[in-house]
């Protein structure tokens, strides 16, 4: 496994025997979910998590050492490759959401600058994708039942005063739909 330059794991001091027990950087970096890496600014793998590794489908040890831009040429180019430049050049860090070169799959990046290089997460977006799409179509589904049924759907928080609704509800009631709360006395006054 590689050290990140500027975070190799340190020393432990001397263990007492009821000390806790001391946790590598890269320790943290193979135990988180999402995806992490580090490039050099000759854009050489210096680390890459099992989580990357996974993801992209290759093997760290066929990573560390190679410049990416010509382990993954695809990329060169795209919105992500773009970014990773950017960071480079300017030191600030930025967040995208885009897709993998390698396999296409949606991911977000968060991509931040070292002295000697970058360190990006990455994670895989296709279940929250998913998850949308499930929830986009499920409102749909709401929003005709409650076209053809006539009714419009609202919920009431009571410790705040204040009505969420559907559309529907809003068109019923008379006023502008909105996906704010919205005051219960504000529909008081429509009687």
């Amino acid at each position: 496994m590689a050290n990140i330059e500027g975070i190799s794991p340190r020393p432990a001091p001397p263990a007492a025997p009821d000390a806790p027990s001391w946790i590598t950087p890269a320790e943290i970096l193979e135990s988180i979910g999402e995806a992490f890496y580090a490039i050099d600014r000759q854009w050489r793998f210096v680390y890459v998590n099992a989580t990357a590794e996974r993801l992209w489908g290759r093997n760290r040890h066929d990573l560390l050492g190679h410049v990416s831009t010509e382990v993954f040429p695809m990329w060169v180019g795209t919105a992500s490759h773009r970014a990773h430049q950017k960071v480079l050049e300017t030191g600030e860090a930025i967040s995208l959401k885009t897709h993998l070169s390698a396999n296409g799959l949606p991911v977000e990046l968060n991509i931040f600058p070292r002295d000697d290089g970058l360190s990006v997460y990455f994670r895989d977006l296709s279940v929250h994708n998913r998850m949308e799409e499930q929830l986009r179509d499920r409102n749909e589904i709401l929003r005709l039942a409650e076209l053809s049924a006539g009714i419009g759907v609202w919920d009431m928080d009571m410790k705040r005063r204040t009505v969420r609704a559907t559309p529907q509800f809003f068109k019923i009631v008379g006023l502008p739909p909105t996906e704010d709360p919205v005051p219960i006395e504000t529909l008081r006054a429509l009687r």
